[in-house]
């Protein structure tokens, strides 16, 4: 699961863009980093599944941790974007395991319902603002929570069931609406639009991944 560590970058000296253009960028690297997503598993999933499971686990990690940090923290478009290059790769590489293991129907599904929940979240992040203001910090602390929880068990094979899947998925939402909240409140440059579109991407596909999970579930009982 993934944090928004992403900073107000304001300071950059960078040129505003209008509100349009604004988010328009957002959508649109938010949308580029599902299309590679989306080529990595039609096209690169045999080759990536051939990788060895702890090089492919260390190999994400790795990449994850630079690309947030350089998206969180870089001043300079084209190094953010970078960043979110660096992130987007190995979340593909991991989809492609999903897919190889609950089925192409499955995430195609869990991603169209992700993409409708996140419109709606963000619809009413604009019309309700405060509320997704108010709870990100409790939000914040449950997800952390919740992740040192999946971490303990995977390592002890722990499977607590479709209602930790389901409260997972509304954590998020309420993260992805805190995430789009502070997008509107940021200075509007190309920096801040790739940082606020990397903290939207990585809360739809933590969403989709569970949705996955519990169509998956629901489908095998």
């Amino acid at each position: 699961m993934a944090f928004s560590i992403y900073k107000n970058n304001g300071e950059v000296n960078a040129k505003n863009l209008s509100d349009g253009k604004y988010f328009f960028t957002i959508g649109a690297v938010t949308f580029f980093g599902m299309a590679v997503n989306l080529f990595e598993v039609l096209f690169l999933r045999n080759y990536i599944l051939q990788i060895n499971g702890l090089a492919l686990t260390i190999g994400y990690i790795i990449s994850m941790l630079i690309g947030v940090c350089i998206t969180a923290f870089s001043k300079n478009p084209v190094l953010s974007f970078i960043g979110y290059c660096l992130v987007v790769l190995p979340v593909g590489a991991v989809l492609c395991v999903y897919v190889s293991v609950l089925g192409s129907q499955i995430m195609n599904a869990a991603f169209a319902t992700a993409a409708l929940l996140g419109a709606i979240v963000c619809i009413f992040a604009v019309v309700y603002p405060k509320i997704f203001f108010s709870i990100f910090k409790i939000v914040s602390l449950f997800v952390f929570v919740a992740a040192i929880y999946v971490l303990i068990s995977v390592l002890v094979g722990w499977y607590s069931g479709l209602w930790f899947e389901w409260l997972i998925v509304i954590l998020f939402c309420g993260y992805l609406g805190a995430d789009f909240y502070f997008a509107t409140k940021r200075p509007k440059n190309i920096v801040n639009a790739v940082n606020s579109a990397c903290g939207i991407y990585l809360d739809l596909i933590n969403i989709a991944i569970r949705l996955a999970i519990i169509f998956a579930s629901s489908r095998d009982r």
